[in-house]
């Protein structure tokens, strides 16, 4: 089974009054052999007008091979969210995110990171809708890791995207972003990044998306910190099996392009998923 290694998602709350289903985006992700299993919990409260959430994330990773180990960890993330719905085309809304991430080995420092933001959508049609999110991330880490000391970072994150929907059938989403993200080889990395998704109907029950991706990377460490490039390209098949249950098959490839020696790679993944809803 492959899985991502990457820090749970906070929850998030769609404003009840926009004009379309947002596309589903992938991002991508370090892929590495493993198991994830995510116990997720969202309370939401709809006072008309007024939106607000709950959430809470507990995500475990564990690698199936020795190569990986370093990788293992527990993470719990809460986050709370709302959404004030000034008309029918626009939305304003407040975040704030907390969340504790431990490893198994001690090869990368436990951390906990602290979030808070602000995000607007705007349907500036019916089949077109942008939308902006920006704040403030700290992370804190502990010492004693392999991978030496890391400091705190106090950092900003971002992001703009625009959905664009052509009838039932088809939809598209254009994404930039800016942000902080849990390593591999080191504590965090800065990314910026640029995802383009489009998603076709295929009939009532399956859709095919595939999506395109340019990301920019730099550890944050004291010295000998990597650069590196990375492309991609992938789709994504999914289909409605049931009132509750999904399926869905992707196939994705990356090229990597770092300035350190061995860091570079070309790699294709193929990926099963199954998911029921209680």
């Amino acid at each position: 089974m492959l899985a991502a290694y990457a820090a749970p998602a906070p929850p998030k709350v769609t404003p009840k009054a926009a004009p379309f289903a947002p596309v589903v985006e992938l991002p991508p992700s370090a892929w590495v052999p493993g198991y994830r299993v995510r116990f997720p919990l969202r309370l939401i409260g709809d006072f008309n007008e007024l939106i607000l959430s709950l959430g809470y994330d507990h995500v475990s990773f564990l690698s199936s091979t020795r190569q990986f180990e370093q990788l293992d960890n527990a993470a719990e993330t809460v986050a709370a969210h709302g959404t004030l719905q000034f008309n029918r085309t626009l939305s304003v809304g407040l975040s704030a995110t907390a969340g504790f991430t431990h490893y198994d080995q001690n090869f990368l420092n436990d951390h906990r990171s602290y979030s808070v933001g602000l995000d607007a959508a705007l349907a500036v049609t019916q089949r077109l809708k942008v939308s902006a999110e920006a704040g403030l991330s700290l992370y804190d880490f502990d010492s004693g890791g392999t991978v030496g000391q890391t400091p705190s970072q106090q950092s900003y994150y971002f992001g703009l995207s625009a959905e664009h929907r052509l009838g039932q059938e088809f939809g598209h989403t254009l994404r930039a972003s800016r942000e902080l993200q849990q390593g591999i080889a080191s504590d965090v990395i800065e990314v910026w990044s640029v995802r383009y998704q489009m998603d076709f109907k295929v009939t009532q029950q399956t859709s095919l998306s595939p999506r395109f991706f340019y990301e920019n990377g730099r550890e944050l460490k004291a010295a000998g910190g990597e650069s590196y490039d990375r492309f991609g390209c992938g789709a994504a098949l999914t289909r409605q099996l049931s009132e509750r249950l999904r399926g869905g098959l992707g196939y994705s490839f990356t090229l990597k392009d770092s300035d350190l020696a061995l860091r570079s790679y070309r790699q294709n993944s193929v990926t099963v998923d199954l998911s029921y809803r209680f």
